[in-house]
């Protein structure tokens, strides 16, 4: 792959193609920053409000944030919170994140339900800073495929 290199991006949800080029590289976690070429409404299944109407005729209805999950691929960096006697340390992807919570797998076995963990986003997301840590408490440990582990977490502050 090289920098201005056009691909042919599909969402395999909604078969919808769209023309993209390669307009960056990220180091670490490796990533491959894309850019369509034109305009593709629909391309990701969300409809967005007109930016040329009035912001009170934008604002869509809120739904409670606690049963609003976003399906979201964060890199994060995870940590079994301080009070606890063993430790766990994983970099992993989140599957989806809510103002209030996230979930993500790993292939680490040891995590458990009301284990506290300190959690770092590594990327820039719109409900969280990047580098900032916040505490949680797992919800639920999920076994899926390949022996990794689903785990589903309620943020509870900063630290």
């Amino acid at each position: 792959m090289r920098l201005g290199q056009e691909l042919l991006l599909v969402n395999p949800r909604n078969e919808v193609q769209a023309t993209c080029r390669i307009a960056g590289f990220e180091p670490c976690p490796p990533m491959v920053r894309l850019e369509f070429t034109q305009p593709v409404p629909g391309f990701w299944g969300i409809v967005f409000p007109p930016e040329d109407g009035h912001p009170a005729e934008r604002k869509l209805p809120r739904v409670p944030r606690r049963f609003r999950r976003v399906e979201c691929f964060l890199p994060i960096q995870v940590r079994q919170a301080a009070e606890s006697a063993s430790e766990v340390r994983d970099v992993c992807i989140t599957q989806n994140i809510s103002r209030d919570g996230l979930y993500f797998k790993s292939g680490l076995l040891s995590y458990s339900e009301g284990m506290r963990l300190t959690i770092s986003f590594l990327r820039h997301s719109g409900l969280f800073a990047p580098n900032s840590k916040y505490i949680g408490q797992i919800v639920r440990v999920d076994q899926i495929e390949d022996g990794l582990v689903g785990v589903a977490v309620r943020l509870v502050g900063l630290t």
